[in-house]
């Protein structure tokens, strides 16, 4: 009964990537949950050349949420005494909690902290815009009473997908951030992303992964009716391979002249909200308890800064010799890519430099630096990065994802066909990269060769079947060949799945009455905290 499709990732998108339309919302197509192009667009399928970290091998859906479990019972199906296990361990510990199975919570606990996120207190700025990082590696000491900046990554290191998944409006994802007197250790002085003992809600303030949609009248969404959803207000996420950067903005109390600042971040999950675990509750179990539904602490980083009263004192250099200790480079390209995210090129900058300086032979400073200088439109700059990348160790020569960018260059200068030769290069090791024949659709599009063009796209809809902008440049094609019957089939889809520029118009009124949802869909901000 087991069929081939059952074993590949397309069988779980059949549930995992959905779409809303006009039967359901009376609105029109909206995309849903999707886990399926998270994994499929990404390294952790080797089909993204865009991706931060190429892994040695491939994954499937299956790999993650499948492992292999003894059989002791005997399993016809064992091979080796193991089959596939049928718990699908994921980020669900509502369910088995309010049924009272403790040991399906801490499986899906155990999933959920077996190195799938890194959490780093890596750097602080300080008022003159000066960045420091690396507080466990040296001391940085900070001056009693000026404002510090604490910068923490947050990095997608073992999902698949991007982090959270699933149904990201009623799953609540945050950072506990805490700052506290290192020597005391007594009552927090900072916090940002408490719980309320009484109300059971998430500080307002936190720094968030999640989505918040709004209705037509502007109104939170917030109880599982998708029939509603009318735009996002608030939508972070944290790619494959990929990570974020959270902001803290805090005086050092002057008191601790002397003494040791200590900094805690916790990345928190529960399943579900509790706006929604009420909402639910309440309609399905009255005269019930409301249960408190598992908070797990994922992952966890924390730093301690000494405090002095008067001019900083020297600051040590990293050692090379540091940076290049195992994995410990990625901490400065975790960081650069966060920024980099942000559109923060400045502090991208400043990370991928890092890594260009210590490790010269490690390609990835080099061909980050140059993603960066593409971000400002710097496109000579990132030419002569990318040289340097292919120049920087003996293996990176002809490298993939260097020859991604190399076209991503040579298309903004309008060199095409050196634009065609490096997207072809790069397609040979990626060649489930939706991406890769968009833009080599694009560009043939734009030479008149539209044959070969309509052939892209059409590579794109087999990967995706809907990509709006293959559809309309399908469209765009059959009307220059003269063939209006199929132009007019593909501008059908194409109008379907385009976006709704006026959409976010529902999305004002939300920002208006709530800062802390203005602040957080900002991609860079930063949470100012207050002495408790």
């Amino acid at each position: 009964m087991l069929k081939p499709v059952f074993r590949t990732s397309e069988f779980c998108g059949t549930c995992h990537k959905v779409s809303l339309d006009k039967p359901v919302n009376g609105y029109r197509w909206i995309r849903g949950q999707n886990e399926y192009d998270g994994h499929q667009d990404s390294g952790v399928s080797k089909n993204n050349a865009r991706t931060f970290y190429n892994p040695p091998v491939a994954k499937s859906c299956q790999d993650c949420h499948m492992p292999l479990v003894p059989a002791p019972l005997g399993d016809v199906s064992a091979k080796s005494g193991l089959v596939r296990s049928h718990m699908f361990p994921g980020p669900n510990t509502a369910l088995p909690h309010i049924r009272g199975d403790t040991e399906t919570v801490k499986a899906q606990e155990d999933f959920l902290k077996d190195k799938k996120l890194r959490v780093d207190v890596f750097a602080v700025k300080r008022d003159d815009g000066s960045v420091v990082e690396a507080p466990d590696l040296r001391d940085v000491p900070l001056v009693a009473g000026e404002t510090i900046e604490f910068q923490v990554v947050v990095r997608n290191l073992g999902v698949g997908h991007t982090f959270p998944g699933g149904t990201l409006d009623s799953n609540e994802s945050w950072i506990e951030f805490t700052a506290f007197d290192a020597g005391a250790r007594v009552k927090p002085l900072f916090v940002s992303g408490a719980i309320d003992p009484a109300t059971k809600t998430v500080d307002r303030d936190a720094h968030f992964y999640r989505v918040l949609f709004v209705d037509e009248k502007g109104h939170e969404a917030n109880r599982r009716n998708p029939q509603d959803f009318r735009a996002a207000a608030h939508l972070k996420v944290i790619g494959p391979g990929t990570a974020d950067v959270a902001r803290y903005r805090l005086t050092v109390p002057p008191e601790l002249a002397g003494e040791r600042l200590g900094v805690r971040a916790i990345l928190k999950w529960r399943k579900f909200t509790r706006h929604y675990t009420e909402f639910a509750w309440t309609a399905t179990m009255q005269g019930r308890p409301i249960p408190d539904l598992p908070v797990t602490d994922i992952a966890s980083g924390e730093a301690t800064f000494p405090v002095v009263a008067g001019a900083l004192p020297p600051l040590a250099d990293i050692p090379s010799a540091k940076v290049a200790d195992g994995t410990a480079w990625q901490r400065w390209n975790d960081w650069g890519i966060g920024c980099l995210l942000q559109r923060d090129t400045t502090g991208a900058d400043r990370a991928f430099g890092v890594l260009r300086d210590k490790l010269p032979a490690n390609v990835n400073g080099w061909r980050n630096l140059a993603r960066t200088k593409l971000e400002d439109g710097d496109v000579a700059g990132a030419v002569e990065l990318l040289q340097a990348a292919e120049a920087s160790s003996p293996g990176a020569k002809g490298d993939a994802q260097t020859a991604y960018f190399f076209g991503i260059a040579r298309e903004k200068a309008g060199q095409l066909e050196d634009a065609i030769k490096a997207f072809e290069a790069a397609g040979v090791t990626f060649p489930g990269d939706r991406t890769i024949h968009r833009e080599l659709g694009q560009i043939r599009y734009r030479l008149g060769r539209y044959d070969e063009a309509l052939l892209d796209f059409l590579r794109v809809l087999a990967i995706d079947p809907e990509d709006r902008i293959a559809h309309q440049h399908r469209m765009l094609i059959y009307r220059a060949q003269g063939d209006d019957k199929a132009a007019d089939l593909a501008q059908q889809a194409f109008e379907k799945y385009t976006i709704d520029e006026n959409a976010q118009e529902w999305t004002n009124t939300i920002r208006r009455e709530r800062p802390d949802v203005n602040v957080e869909s900002q991609p860079l901000h930063v949470h100012e905290l207050v002495r408790r």
